[in-house]
């Protein structure tokens, strides 16, 4: 929403409103998204700091890859992030910091390995101190190609989805109600990567379990592996997540 001001001849003042459109706002973020990252071309970034931009800049996922350029996801385009290329010197200090020995041990065998990542949120950020325990949260997938270790992100969204903030189709809201609704049986929630299977559940939760609502009054049980939203218990509803 935005306004101008208006004066005729006789100087009277009109305030004249209009509204900017969600493709609008959405070309106005993509412009100062490709801003930012011309401005980091050929600089110096830690894998934190790049994890950090691309949470703070909207995006789904980071793609790391030793020798050679970051890549973000946003809004399902693929880009380069220009600078300067992931060292190895980078990576095992990363590596080393975030991942226990016995997650290495399994990486090291299998050459393959799912896990979770948090991140703390820098003073200068915009969202210090906004979030639980002051962290950002990543579902990560460690990896080899070419002999080189690689690694993509899933940046957990900051904010607790909700049917609102995602806007949620209202016909597939009230099929959800009933099936949760029920005493008992099974519910699937299936789709491709990507797809918001995670955010479904998680505004499932979020939403359902409000005062008078089918989920209100429960016992919640999550088997997740690594675990990914964090939710929190009320006054009438007990949730416990486990990892496997």
């Amino acid at each position: 929403m935005g306004f101008v001001l208006k004066i005729d001849s006789e100087e009277k003042v009109h305030e004249e409103v209009f509204e900017i459109s969600e493709s609008e706002k959405r070309d106005n973020a993509n412009k100062k998204v490709n801003e930012d990252i011309a401005n980091l071309k050929r600089q110096h970034l830690s894998i934190e700091q790049l994890l950090i931009f691309a949470t703070e800049h909207d995006c789904s996922d980071l793609y790391i890859k030793v020798t050679d350029y970051p890549y973000i996801s946003r809004y399902g385009k693929i880009i380069k992030v220009p600078t300067q290329l992931i060292a190895k010197d980078e990576w095992s200090t990363f590596y080393s910091k975030y991942i226990l020995n016995e997650l290495n041990a399994g990486y090291v065998r299998q050459k393959l390995l799912d896990t979770a990542v948090s991140i703390r949120i820098p003073e200068d950020s915009i969202n210090y101190n906004k979030y639980p325990n002051n962290c950002y949260r990543y579902r990560v997938s460690f990896g080899f190609s070419e002999e080189r270790n690689i690694a993509t992100f899933r940046i957990i969204k900051p904010d607790a989805p909700t049917f609102d903030s995602i806007k949620f189709n209202e016909n597939c809201i009230e099929a959800l109600n009933i099936a949760y609704g029920k005493p008992s049986g099974i519910c699937y929630c299936t789709g491709p990567t990507g797809s918001g299977k995670s955010t479904t559940l998680a505004a499932c939760i979020n939403s359902f379990t409000q005062n008078n609502e089918v989920l209100d009054n429960k016992v919640i049980i999550t088997l997740e592996d690594p675990i990914e939203n964090l939710f929190s218990s009320t006054d009438s509803v007990k949730i416990n997540q486990k990892e496997l």
